[in-house]
C-alpha cells in the first residue's frame, strides 16, 4: 500500500509517503487502526514543522485540533500551543482552545502538502473552526502549508 514500514519508518519517512499518496490510498490507510496513529502523528509533526516563529511574536495561543472519521467513532484530539514564539503539541490538551479547528485526517493532509487551501475547505464545509476567528485567519501566515 505505501512502499514502507508504517510501524518502524520515521515521522519523516511516514510523511513523504502520505504526500505521494493519491486520496483513496490514503483514506484506505485512515482505516487501518495500527497505522492511523503513527501516520496522524507524522502529519500532525510535519505541520508544526511549518511553523513560522517569526509570526507568533506576541502570541499565546492554545489551538486544539479535532480530527473527525475515527474508525469507532469520536475523533482524534490535539493540541498546539504557541506562546511568544515558539510551538509545543501533545495528543493531551490541557489548556482551553482559543480555536479548535475540526477536520477530517483526509483534508488534513491535503492542507499540509499543499493541495487545498484552509478557505477553501472552510467554504466547502469541510475545515470548521470554533473559538477566536481572528487567529483561524491567522492561521496561514503562523504555517507555511505547502510542499
Amino acid at each position: 500500500m505505501t512502499g514502507i514500514d508504517i510501524e518502524s519508518a520515521a515521522p519523516l519517512e511516514i510523511y513523504a509517503a502520505v504526500a505521494a499518496m493519491d486520496e483513496p490510498e490514503f483514506e484506505a490507510l485512515m482505516d487501518h487502526l495500527p497505522s492511523r496513529d503513527r501516520v496522524i502523528d507524522a502529519l500532525i509533526d510535519h505541520m508544526t514543522s511549518l511553523f513560522r516563529p517569526e509570526q507568533a511574536d506576541r502570541l499565546d495561543a492554545s489551538i486544539h485540533i479535532k480530527l473527525w472519521d475515527h474508525p469507532h467513532g469520536g475523533y482524534e484530539h490535539f493540541e498546539i500551543v504557541i506562546t511568544d514564539g515558539a510551538l509545543t503539541h501533545s495528543r493531551e490538551p490541557d489548556r482551553e482552545p482559543d480555536l479548535t479547528v475540526k477536520i477530517r485526517p483526509t483534508d488534513l493532509r491535503k492542507l499540509i502538502i499543499g493541495e487545498s487551501q484552509s478557505a477553501q475547505l472552510a467554504l466547502q464545509g469541510r475545515l470548521r473552526v470554533v473559538g477566536d476567528l481572528s487567529l483561524a485567519l491567522q492561521l496561514p501566515q503562523l504555517f507555511e502549508f505547502r510542499r
